[in-house]
């Protein structure tokens, strides 16, 4: 399997007309109360922004309040249990970030399959990773930065260790031979800081990010198949090996339980959410929570699944490295 997606973005939809939202059809008239959404935050954050916005439009289409319930911590493995406690009735549905909440999973024992448990509804929001340096750099693109970390170790920090950034930059050093010392961070502010400062060569932030530091980074490469615009070239087309796309992605998600309980709710939220997410109007006010019109995606529970896949794949293939930084 690709370790690559290909990163749907429904640009055609924002030039279509606008689309009423339309509360789904089903025999029980469900819902009849109001919705919880479990998110795997605490308040105030992006994720938290970005899952009440798109948990308001749910509430328009579907004719109820969404209540939220922020449950973070533990990589979101506390919103997960806190989840799939809850009853499989289609009134409680489940927010998170892809990678993170993975690699938390695979990262500890569990007593569950994760795949068997949950049922994406789909992603809204693709925020992929950026290699950057220091404007000043020597480094022009990533092809320079690999070529001088084949003979020299190359100091890279990363927001935090335990995340699909340093998975990537493992598979990167293996497909390249370039030797990194990946740096942990609190926050990509601090390893922006210390790259800006020239204390290390390099760091690896999502776009959303990297877009914020301006002039004062130049961004030598994206770990995605395809770039938002020309100021990113996707790190494959310049290095000729496998890159792995990591990314951070929003994404709802329901009982997979619910889809044998109760397939008329299970139908009427996946209705409720595919109407939400290619919506034109919801995609262009997207911008009142900074995300931009290239970050908005439209993926399936299929495409979502093979995200999940691939992430948990390449932390088995990097276990021991990965752990040892932790």
């Amino acid at each position: 399997m690709s370790w690559n997606m290909i990163r749907r973005v429904f640009c055609a939809a924002l030039v279509a007309g606008p689309i009423a939202f339309v509360a789904p059809a089903n025999a029980e008239n469900y819902p009849e109360r109001p919705i919880t959404m479990i998110i795997m935050s605490s308040e105030g954050g992006g994720m938290d922004r970005a899952s009440r916005y798109v948990g308001d439009a749910l509430s328009e289409v579907l004719g109820q309040p969404m209540r939220y319930v922020n449950r973070g911590g533990a990589s979101g493995q506390i919103a997960l249990k806190s989840f799939l406690a809850s009853k499989d009735d289609g009134y409680t549905i489940f927010s998170g970030n892809v990678p993170t909440l993975l690699l938390g999973y695979g990262s500890q024992t569990q007593d569950f399959v994760i795949e068997e448990e949950l049922a994406w509804l789909g992603a809204y929001l693709d925020d992929p990773a950026i290699l950057a340096a220091a404007a000043k750099s020597d480094y022009q693109n990533a092809s320079d930065l690999i070529a001088d970390a084949k003979t020299n170790p190359i100091r890279v920090g990363v927001a935090n260790w335990s995340s699909v950034q340093t998975l990537a930059l493992l598979q990167l050093a293996e497909e390249t031979g370039a030797q990194f010392e990946i740096i942990p961070f609190s926050g990509f502010k601090k390893a922006a800081a210390a790259m800006l400062a020239q204390d290390i060569e390099a760091a690896v932030g999502n776009f959303s990010a990297v877009e914020g530091l301006g002039e004062e980074a130049r961004a030598l490469g994206i770990f995605a198949p395809s770039a938002p615009n020309a100021r990113y070239t996707p790190l494959e087309d310049q290095l000729n090996v496998p890159v792995f796309a990591a990314s951070s992605n929003r994404a709802l998600a329901v009982h997979e339980s619910l889809k044998e309980s109760h397939p008329d709710r299970y139908d009427a939220l996946l209705s409720a959410y595919q109407q939400v997410a290619t919506n034109p109007e919801f995609a262009a006010d997207f911008g009142k929570i900074r995300a931009k019109p290239s970050q908005i995606i439209s993926w399936g529970e299929e495409e979502v699944e093979m995200v999940s896949a691939n992430i948990l794949a390449l932390l088995e293939q990097y276990r021991s490295l990965f752990e040892q930084g932790s």
